[in-house]
C-alpha cells in the first residue's frame, strides 16, 4: 500500500472539511445577524457535521502515523446577501462531492477499503448538503420575499 498517497488523499478531504467548518460558521453568524435565524441554525448544524467528518478523517490520518493539516483547503467564501452565501455553500458542497468521488476511486485502486468506506459515508452526507442548498435556492427563486420571511423564524 502507498501510505504516502493515502495520507495525501485523506489530508485533502480533511482540509476540505476544515474549510466547510469555517465557511458555515461564518455564514451562521452573518445570517443570524441579518435576522435569518431559521436558516442560520442549519449552517451551524452543518458546521458541526463537518467537524465530525474532520474528526473521523483526522483519526484515520493518525492511524497511518500522519498529521492532519492545519490549513483549510479551498478558499473560504464569506459574506454577501443570503442568496450569495447559499450559492457559495452549494459550490463548496458540489466541489466536495466531486473530490470525494475521485478520492474514493483512488482509495479503491490503492487497496485501502477501510478509508474508502469512511469516505463513502462522508460523501452521502455531502450529497444531502448539496440537496439542501439547491432546494433552498430554488425556493428563494420561486417564492422570493415570502419565503425569505419564513427563514427569520
Amino acid at each position: 500500500m502507498d501510505t504516502a498517497k493515502i495520507l495525501t488523499l485523506l489530508d485533502e478531504a480533511y482540509k476540505n472539511e476544515v474549510t466547510a467548518i469555517h465557511q458555515y460558521m461564518s455564514h451562521h453568524y452573518t445570517m443570524d445577524a441579518m435576522g435569518y435565524k431559521g436558516i442560520a441554525s442549519n449552517e451551524k448544524k452543518f458546521a458541526v457535521e463537518e467537524m465530525k467528518h474532520a474528526e473521523k478523517l483526522g483519526e484515520r490520518i493518525l492511524f497511518y502515523d500522519g498529521s492532519p493539516s492545519e490549513k483549510p483547503g479551498p478558499e473560504i467564501r464569506k459574506g454577501g446577501d443570503l442568496k450569495k452565501m447559499l450559492k457559495d455553500d452549494l459550490d463548496l458542497e458540489v466541489g466536495a462531492v466531486e473530490m470525494y468521488q475521485r478520492v474514493i476511486a483512488e482509495m479503491a485502486a490503492l487497496g485501502d477499503f477501510t478509508s474508502k468506506r469512511l469516505l463513502e459515508s462522508l460523501l452521502a452526507d455531502e450529497e444531502d448538503h448539496v440537496d439542501f442548498f439547491r432546494t433552498e435556492l430554488e425556493k428563494i427563486e420561486r417564492l422570493g420575499d415570502a419565503y425569505l420571511a419564513t427563514l427569520a423564524k
